[in-house]
């Protein structure tokens, strides 16, 4: 096959300057595919400085099969430019005598541009996910990674004084691990390596540093690094602080190919998802804070409880056991038998009450039922160990499906119908306890009413305002049901008893299961 030559290039002297100043990338190809001719912004686009196009070659065999009937062919794709960067074209081509016409033209940034959107779009998804943080972070490395083409990236939080640091999240280096990185990279400081990614979290100010890899890789200081940095290939370095509440917790790492430069754009994109970062940081520190609130508030209604039945039981029994000591120490076994026989009665009846007292914390703490079997079958366990303690009649009645419910959401049920049980065995006279539990199936909503036939003189002081003891039992309990979305309200009627209603408006997958 002849090349095609200067009177057969398709172009006339009238179409010369359309050929050289069109916006758009334009190129005749001969029939294997490599470039002939290429006007002024094809060169620009490609990174070429000739107009033969210096031996590229776009391949267009395995196009055919998409062509129109006219032969015309649409595609996309990536190569790299002569610059070593990568390029993204939307290229269309067409038969003509001896080769194909050309046209494309960049569609990096506008890709690219579309990534980042559907970047952080996933990323907001995965904050109100149910998924570790670190499983978070990492997502949010690849999705850095993907969005774009970096070679690498690191999410680290910690104080960088101390070399306390966390890898939470990394994609791009396949055979670097967190520990390792980390113990290395304080190898590197102890010998005088330059770490400006400590610089970063120390100013809370951004750097951007071109050509770090040659750096590195030359720098002795650097050596026990060099290994797990080698790969995958990188050339210019970035790193942007993580700001939570106007302090720095961490840092974003950023590894770029070679080619790849940094704009304001590009800033622009990576201190957003830094900032979404934070946000996955704060999140996790919020509900590591409110967990610890909750085990507190768990073991100081353990402490009231048990100060208020077992420790002053306890007490009453030393105190009985040092009268019966006074009693059979006087030598006068006989004269005090009448006495000794109360105080062992006594004694009895306290010790009952006091391994009464203890079993039910344990049923409360405990219910063993509840994961073994589910809901409805460790509200069944309760409910006859209460009977059986304390001879109350405690009545239930079951209507629907409790058993689909995740642990976490029936976790709080349990102690709030346990809560509701024990408040009304020990603050009122009542004889007769009702347990009713309604999942609707239709509205996938739940409602639990447990009601105590008592008089309001044995209601303990406080318990209606949050005040005292018991008002703090009930905080508890309200705070489990606004856990999801429940609504927990409590009526005391002088001639009726009490009344606990709990409404669960939506017993939906994200309630059974986003707080796991």
């Amino acid at each position: 096959m002849t090349d095609l030559g200067p009177a057969d290039d398709g172009l006339s002297l009238n179409h010369a300057d359309l050929w050289d100043e069109a916006p758009i990338g334009m190129a005749l190809l001969r029939a294997d595919g490599t470039i002939q001719k290429l006007n002024h912004a094809g060169q620009r686009i490609l990174n070429e400085t000739s107009d033969d196009g210096g031996g590229l070659r776009f391949d267009l065999t395995h196009r055919r099969d998409t062509a129109t009937p006219h032969g015309l062919v649409s595609w996309s794709e990536s190569r790299h430019a002569k610059n070593g960067a990568i390029i993204e074209l939307s290229c269309r081509s067409e038969p003509m005598e001896g080769g194909y016409s050309l046209v494309f033209e960049d569609v990096t940034q506008r890709r690219r541009r579309d990534r980042r959107a559907a970047a952080v779009a996933r990323i907001a998804a995965e904050l109100i996910s149910d998924r570790s943080l670190s499983s978070v972070l990492t997502a949010l490395a690849y999705e850095i990674l993907k969005a774009d083409g970096l070679a690498g990236v690191q999410i680290l939080t910690g104080d960088a004084d101390s070399g306390n640091l966390r890898v939470l999240g990394m994609a791009g280096f396949t055979s670097l691990t967190g520990e390792r990185f980390l113990e290395r990279l304080m190898e590197c400081k102890q010998r005088g390596a330059r770490l400006c990614m400590f610089e970063v979290m120390e100013s809370s100010r951004l750097a951007v540093m071109p050509h770090r890899y040659a750096e590195v890789m030359s720098d002795p200081a650097w050596e026990p690094m060099h290994e797990v940095l080698r790969f995958p290939v990188w050339d210019a370095f970035a790193s942007l602080p993580i700001i939570v509440r106007n302090q720095t917790i961490g840092i974003l790492n950023l590894y770029l190919t070679p080619g790849l430069s940094v704009d304001n754009e590009d800033l622009e994109f990576f201190s957003t998802m830094a900032v979404q970062a934070g946000v996955a940081l704060d999140y996790a520190a919020l509900l590591e804070s409110e967990r610890r609130s909750a085990e507190k508030a768990e073991r100081q209604r353990l402490a009231r409880d048990l100060h208020d039945s077992v420790v002053q039981g306890a007490f009453s029994m030393r105190m009985q056991v040092q009268a019966l000591r006074v009693l059979t120490g006087s030598g006068e076994l006989l004269a005090n038998r009448k006495k000794i026989d109360t105080i062992a009665g006594e004694l009895e009846e306290i010790s009952g009450a006091v391994l009464s007292d203890l079993r039910n914390l344990v049923h409360r703490t405990k219910p063993v039922a509840l994961i073994d079997k589910g809901l409805g079958a460790a509200l069944r366990t309760l409910v006859a160990g209460t009977s059986r303690r304390t001879g109350i009649d405690v009545q239930m009645r079951i209507s629907g499906e409790l058993e689909h419910l995740g642990l976490p959401m029936a976790e709080d049920i349990y102690f709030i119908v346990s809560e509701a049980i024990h408040n009304a065995v020990k603050h009122s006279s009542t004889d007769r306890i009702d347990v009713l539990v309604n999942a609707f199936e239709s509205t996938d909503s739940l409602r639990i009413v447990i009601k105590d036939f008592g008089t309001a003189s044995n209601r303990p002081t406080g318990a209606d305002t949050g005040d005292g003891m018991s008002g703090r039992g009930i905080a508890f309990m309200k705070q489990r049901a606004k856990n999801w979305n429940g609504l927990l309200e409590i009526v005391f009627d002088e001639m009726h008893g009490t009344t606990v209603s709990l409404e669960m408006p939506s017993a939906s997958e994200e309630h059974r299961w986003g707080k796991a």
